[in-house]
């Protein structure tokens, strides 16, 4: 699956309004044992509720079995899967080729976290791979090469400029001896230079393979380095008054009146998940506030673990100018998630 599809599959799954059924995640790692995971979790689940809100998540259990093993365990290594049932019935199986952990869930909303996490530690990306009489660019997308392109070494700065532009990555790994990268850089303008997310030494006898692999632990270096960054700058803006704010119940205020430029989100923890199977919370604070960035069109920055950002309550954002606000989440109509008494469903760290 391609970023921009992951992207529009999130969209579509947060614009579901909420009902009084539970929704079942699941995210599996095939890498792993599937089925342990989902004999274990379902008692528990299934504990959660009981009368119509049952019978419905029973439903939803069995569409997801019948969509069991319709993916290629060869070529893919998670699955994200999402189920509704009653009136509003919904099915949707997401294969992907990176990891993920395997987690399972049922609330009033589709637990979208894991999704975020996917799209935001495997962005898109290019490998520049630099040999003497030629440059090998490889689009890399999700953790996997995506297509490859060999232009001559007088005209790969100009490819690569314009096949940023054309297809949207955002950063570039460039690889090759120290001599020929630095060749090579002496060529690229500044915009590019600006989005270099690392460099590899490398000779030309590396397979195609293993040089992606090493871009993309490289490149997820640099995005972890980013978000530590961004970080910092919450802190700073929060210094400010109006250009930032921090905690569950801002966060949530926040993006309910569409004031959101970026969510920052520390990752949920093993700890975190542990403590939310032993509290049963309807609904997790993780799952809500990236369900309301994702209708928002907010971007949703993934902080592999932040002290810093943990004492501000495990989240962040960073707000919009006045002439840039969208319109409010209260005034496209979005309604935050209610249990099934109608009561409105909050969590707190």
């Amino acid at each position: 699956m391609e970023l921009m599809q992951l992207r529009r599959q999130i969209a579509e799954l947060a614009k579901l309004p909420p009902t009084s059924e539970p929704f079942l995640t699941c995210y599996l790692n095939l890498e792993q044992d599937p089925e342990e995971l989902w004999h274990r979790c379902l008692p528990v689940l299934r504990r959660k509720h009981g009368g119509p809100e049952r019978m419905a998540l029973e439903e939803a259990i069995r569409s997801l079995r019948e969509q069991w093993d319709t993916w290629d365990e060869d070529r893919h290594r998670s699955v994200a899967m999402f189920a509704r049932g009653g009136p509003d019935a919904v099915v949707k199986v997401l294969p992907f080729r990176a990891s993920v952990r395997g987690w399972m869930s049922t609330s009033p909303i589709p637990g979208l976290y894991g999704l975020a996490e996917i799209g935001d530690n495997y962005d898109r990306f290019l490998l520049a791979m630099v040999r003497e009489d030629r440059v090998t660019i490889t689009e890399t997308e999700l953790g996997r090469a995506m297509a490859e392109i060999e232009a001559k070494r007088e005209d790969a700065a100009d490819t690569l400029e314009r096949l940023m532009d054309r297809r949207g990555h955002r950063f570039v790994v460039l690889a090759g001896s120290k001599w020929s990268v630095g060749q090579f850089q002496q060529g690229l303008s500044r915009r590019v230079l600006a989005k270099v997310a690392g460099r590899l030494d490398a000779t030309a006898q590396e397979s195609p393979t293993v040089m992606v692999r090493r871009a993309v632990e490289r490149f997820l270096e640099w995005e972890d380095h980013e978000s530590q960054l961004m970080v910092s700058q919450l802190r700073e803006q929060m210094e400010v008054p109006g250009r930032a704010a921090a905690g569950v119940d801002a966060c949530r205020r926040l993006l309910n009146e569409g004031r959101v430029d970026v969510l920052v989100l520390n990752q949920r923890s093993e700890r975190e998940i542990a403590r939310l199977w032993v509290q049963r919370q309807p609904l997790d604070a993780h799952d809500e506030i990236v369900w309301l960035a994702a209708r928002a069109g907010v971007h949703v920055e993934i902080v592999r673990y932040s002290e810093e950002l943990a004492k501000l309550g495990g989240m962040g954002v960073l707000l919009r100018t006045e002439s840039s606000y969208l319109p409010s989440v209260r005034m496209t109509g979005i309604k935050p998630p209610r249990d099934s008494s109608g009561a409105r469903v909050t969590t707190r760290f």
